[in-house]
């Protein structure tokens, strides 16, 4: 932002010139948009329990459990995954 004004010594009423004062300057930001990349499983809640588990490859006898908590949203338990390569989901009964 600037102003212009009439200060300038020139001439007999110091009006034969403008200067320009610059008070401050204001830069923003670029905003840039942040894209999180998270597995949200969910399954109804209540009745039988299920561990959440999880393989590179779907074919695999190796399956693994995830430990991240299980939270119950509006009815239904609900887990996050931030998984840093492919990976497929399985939901085993445990009782």
């Amino acid at each position: 932002m600037g102003i212009f004004n009439q200060e300038s010594g020139s001439g007999s009423q110091g009006t034969n010139g403008y200067e320009l004062i610059v008070q401050s300057a204001i830069l923003q930001a670029a905003q840039t948009l942040a894209i999180a990349q998270k597995a949200i499983l969910t399954w109804p809640a209540g009745g039988a329990a299920y561990a959440v588990e999880y393989s590179s490859d779907l074919a695999s006898t190796n399956w693994t459990v995830l430990t991240n908590t299980v939270t119950v949203i509006d009815g239904q338990n609900t887990v996050l995954d931030s998984p840093s390569s492919t990976r497929f989901y399985r939901l085993r009964k445990t009782n």
